[in-house]
């Protein structure tokens, strides 16, 4: 069963984005009679039967709600900045691996420095990439991905959050 990921939270009936609706139907060349797993930006997970496109947007009607299994325990990653593709590589097996929250620090001997422009457009590619991780290890929500924290300033989230 095909899963996916949409921007808005989920209600009875939802639309998936253009880009969504394409990538299911034509490149996955899902059957429409067959229904899809969808998470929405809720963190909500149901099973949904797609209706019709119109538009190049799917419409897409609610079958149930799917509860997921809360975990006892969450997984953090604190993970140095790598140059190019090692980094991206990390962000997919940490996805995959059931990761819930990756922190990005920049370290002492870290040689990948970005500026701000190049940092938002890096972001939203690793965000791409672990978006499509989830998808493929079928993963019902995405992991948080927090950049340009110092280690000290994760160190004191995560100290607060263990105090809960």
């Amino acid at each position: 069963m095909k899963k996916i990921f949409i921007p808005t939270q989920l209600d009875e009936t939802i639309e998936l984005p253009i880009d969504v609706t394409h990538h299911v139907l034509h490149v996955f060349r899902h059957n429409i009679e067959k229904p899809i797993i969808v998470t929405g930006s809720d963190n909500r997970c149901g099973m949904y039967q797609i209706i019709e496109e119109v538009d190049g947007k799917a419409q897409a009607k609610l079958i149930e709600y799917i509860e997921g299994a809360a975990s006892s325990y969450r997984m953090i990653l604190v993970q140095s900045i790598l140059k190019g593709e090692k980094l991206e590589w990390v962000l997919q097996k940490a996805t995959e691996l059931n990761v819930d929250t990756i922190y990005l620090v920049p370290t002492a001997n870290c040689v990948a420095k970005y500026d701000e422009k190049k940092l938002h457009s890096k972001v939203n590619r690793w965000e791409k990439i672990m978006l499509e991780a989830a998808q493929q290890c079928g993963r019902n929500q995405l992991p948080s991905l927090v950049v340009g924290e110092t280690l000290l300033q994760v160190l004191d989230i995560e100290s607060e959050a263990l105090k809960l």
